[in-house]
């Protein structure tokens, strides 16, 4: 047997500096990593130095960071024009609940310096992006023209997240608020879309002339799924605020399910099993498991399609911008 260790790809990291870095993606900061490693600062601050010279993080202020990218070995290539069933994640808005004096500093300096509009909701201005300051909570709107886009579920929400933690270090600096405690911050996803696009299955619904399919939560009643081609291609999307990230990734295997012939694999696997003869009980026993197994599958996979397809209703009336509607309204 050879002795020979496999290459590593180069820029891969070593295994204590993977360790700091899946740490610094559920929170980039100095102390989030010392608490979760328990070593002491000096240490932290030396595999992050490292993780820096990388390309992997990037330093802000105050033992903050900002993740870039996954090792080499987890990344994937590059979404192509040609690519199909990549995800984009879009309409995003989000909530941050702020002390009292924070929410007085926001409004006294808007008020002073900046342009701003006021509505029974609170008051609307524009730092980067809208902001909204009610009584207890500041509200950002991104942009109709931002969106992220990645090949897989796990690299678009660690660069939804990078985005989202770069726009609130802006606003905690801009306005001297504390946004931040020990490095986190808690905020609340009050609207996101997640779309799979240049999907197979929107494009024959399409090519059937069916365009307005939405699908409706049956607890809350608000949109699950529904079909897009503003931007020119077929896009399924997951719209519901809490189960968005859930649903996206439902739809995905279901998808995945399809394009890989199981079901098919299930029929051939039942014919041949009755077609042979001759075969041993272990045989028997791995034939039987191999077709529990698919048949395990195809009932998941059912199950979920029922859950998603149990109401079909005409298309929403998208929601507006919070200008045209109360803010109950928009985030309802």
């Amino acid at each position: 047997m050879s002795n020979m260790k496999s290459p590593k790809k180069k820029g891969d990291l070593p295994r204590v500096l993977k360790e700091v870095f899946e740490i610094l993606k559920e929170c980039p900061t100095t102390a989030y990593v010392v608490e979760k490693t328990g070593k002491d600062k000096r240490n932290v601050s030396k595999y992050l130095n490292r993780l820096i010279k990388r390309g992997f993080i990037k330093r802000q202020k105050h033992g903050h960071y900002i993740v870039l990218k996954s090792p080499i070995s987890e990344q994937v290539v590059a979404v192509g024009k040609e690519k199909s069933d990549y995800f984009r994640y879009h309409n995003l808005q989000i909530e941050v609940r702020l002390r009292k004096e924070d929410i007085k500093t926001i409004c006294n300096k808007v008020i002073r310096n900046m342009e701003h509009k006021d509505n029974p909701n609170g008051l609307y201005f524009n730092y980067l992006l809208t902001g909204l300051i009610s009584n207890d909570s500041l509200y950002l709107y991104f942009p109709k023209n931002w969106d992220v886009i990645a090949d897989d579920m796990d690299s678009l929400m660690v660069k939804v997240y990078n985005e989202i933690m770069d726009i609130l270090y802006k606003w905690s600096n801009k306005f001297k608020v504390g946004l931040f405690k020990d490095g986190r911050v808690n905020f609340n996803i009050r609207n996101q879309h997640i779309a799979i696009c240049k999907n197979g299955v929107v494009k024959e619904f399409k090519n059937k002339k069916i365009t307005d399919l939405v699908i409706y939560d049956k607890d809350d009643g608000k949109a699950r799924f529904l079909m897009d081609f503003s931007k020119g291609i077929a896009e399924l999307e997951a719209v519901h605020p809490q189960k968005a990230t859930d649903d996206i990734q439902e739809a995905k295997f279901f998808m995945e399910t399809l394009k890989e012939g199981r079901y098919r694999k299930l029929f051939e696997s039942g014919s041949d099993f009755f077609d042979k003869s001759g075969l041993t009980l272990s045989q028997i026993e791995e034939k039987i498991e191999e077709v529990a197994s698919l048949l395990s599958l195809t009932a998941k996979t059912q199950l979920n399609t029922a859950n998603m397809l149990h109401s079909v209703v005409e298309r929403q009336t998208p929601l507006p911008h919070p200008d045209d509607k109360s803010l109950a309204d928009y985030f309802g």
